[in-house]
């Protein structure tokens, strides 16, 4: 009887400080909710019921936007490359190793530079929010916005604690040590 094939797959979730960021802000939109329906019943109240599930179904979509978020944003490295699901407009990106110009490891801006543009419309989207900023501080440095306007950026902050604390970073090094240094050599 011949082994079956060893999977050289490494397959990395959300960094678990993100997921449970998203889980907390899902717990607390859903529980105004939920504390107006769980009133009405113990009051006899209807129309605290009513609100609540109102509150409920309006706020729902939301809520499931950031679940699939938590869960389905995931990074895989092989021997082929890298493919992240979720990072990119919520769509799913596949890049080759020599693909990869560099791999950017500087924290709040990790990802990989690519040699050519990103196609789709996770890209475009991503191009909409290259300048944005939050109470006037950018998001992204000048010189990850100028590569994400060139859609030559895969954001990879998503999984920043597995470069940190865990082998994401060992893994990458094994398929392409190359990008690691931003040598175009391989």
């Amino acid at each position: 009887m011949s082994k079956p094939p060893q999977q050289t797959r490494k397959s990395y979730p959300l960094s678990p400080r993100r997921k449970l960021l998203l889980l907390a802000v899902v717990a607390a939109i859903c529980s105004t909710p939920m504390a107006l329906i769980f009133g009405s019943i113990i009051s006899g109240e209807g129309s605290l019921g009513a609100v609540g599930f109102i509150l409920l179904l309006v706020t729902s979509p939301f809520s499931i936007l950031l679940l699939v978020a938590a869960f389905r944003t995931r990074l895989s490295v092989d021997e082929r490359g890298l493919n992240a699901r979720g990072t990119v407009g919520m769509s799913s990106v596949g890049v080759a190793w020599d693909e990869i110009q560099a791999l950017r490891l500087e924290p709040g801006s990790e990802g990989a530079i690519l040699k050519a543009p990103l196609e789709g419309k996770g890209s475009k989207m991503m191009k909409l929010f290259a300048g944005a900023a939050f109470r006037g501080v950018s998001l992204y440095s000048p010189e990850v916005q100028q590569l994400i306007t060139e859609g030559r950026f895969l954001p990879l902050e998503a999984f920043t604690w597995w470069f940190q604390k865990g082998d994401l970073r060992s893994a990458i090094e094994k398929y392409c040590p190359r990008v690691l240094t931003g040598s175009d050599t391989a």
